[in-house]
Parts: C-alpha cells; sequence; structure tokens
C-alpha cells in the first residue's frame, strides 16, 4: 500500500472513531469544536477522513474522550476493536479512584446495584460484548 494511500486509510479510520465517540457522548459537531477549540468545519472534515488533525490536536481529542492514542490511530489500547467511550463517565471513574476509600466502597456498591437493575431488566454482558466487538476490519489486524 502507497504512503498516501495509508494516509487516507488512516485518516478515515481516525475520522469513524471520532465519529462514533462524539456520538456516543451525544454530542454535535459544534459542541466537540467547541471543546477542541477548532472550527465545525474542521471537525465535519476529521469526521469524513479527508484529513488528520495535527498531532497537538490529535492529543487534545485522546484527551477530551479520554483515550489513548493508540486507541485513536489503531484501534488498540486498554479496549479492543471500536469501542465506545463515555467520556464524562471515564473522567468521573479518575475523580472516584482518588476519593478515600469509603468513598470508593460506597461507589463500586451504588454500581453493583445499577449493574443488577440493568441485567434484571434485560441488559447484559452479551449486549455490551456485541456493542464493543471490532469491526471486520479491525478484526484483520
Amino acid at each position: 500500500m502507497g504512503r498516501r494511500k495509508k494516509e487516507q486509510t488512516l485518516a478515515a479510520e481516525f475520522g469513524g472513531r471520532m465519529r462514533r465517540l462524539r456520538k456516543h457522548n451525544d454530542w454535535t459537531q459544534n459542541d466537540l469544536a467547541d471543546r477542541l477549540d477548532v472550527t465545525v468545519s474542521q471537525v465535519s472534515r476529521w469526521e469524513a477522513g479527508k484529513m488528520l488533525p495535527i498531532t497537538e490536536i490529535q492529543i487534545d481529542i485522546c484527551d477530551v474522550f479520554n483515550v489513548s492514542m493508540d486507541f485513536m490511530l489503531r484501534g488498540i489500547g486498554d479496549v479492543r476493536g471500536q469501542a465506545v467511550v463515555d467520556a464524562d463517565l471515564r473522567e468521573q471513574t479518575g475523580i472516584i479512584e482518588q476519593l478515600p476509600i469509603q468513598y470508593r466502597n460506597e461507589t463500586r456498591e451504588v454500581q453493583r446495584s445499577i449493574i443488577a437493575k440493568a441485567r434484571q431488566d434485560g441488559v447484559g454482558e452479551p449486549m455490551i460484548r456485541a456493542e464493543l466487538a471490532p469491526t471486520p476490519k479491525a478484526a484483520r489486524r
């Protein structure tokens, strides 16, 4: 594969991950542009895979979504495949991890009850696994 073709593929994959993360967080392109201090048209071009943002902006995008550069560029990292990431939830988790143990324990109990309720309502691990499953293209890597 030629260098130009490889860059186009990388831009398309990066843009697709960015779009999925933005939509999962229920943000508009305008919301994301505001968070990154860029224009909406830039966000649109990146999501369409027409171009990659400069490295500084790539880092900002990773920070906004709380994901690794490896995940954004290559689709690998803490979570395999085309995972969706709730940026606010990840940020809250980071804060909770810094709290004293009694608060962390209380948080675990609340999380367990929420998960139990979701399973009772028919939302469970098979659904979560299907949502996180890699696309066929990512699976070939």
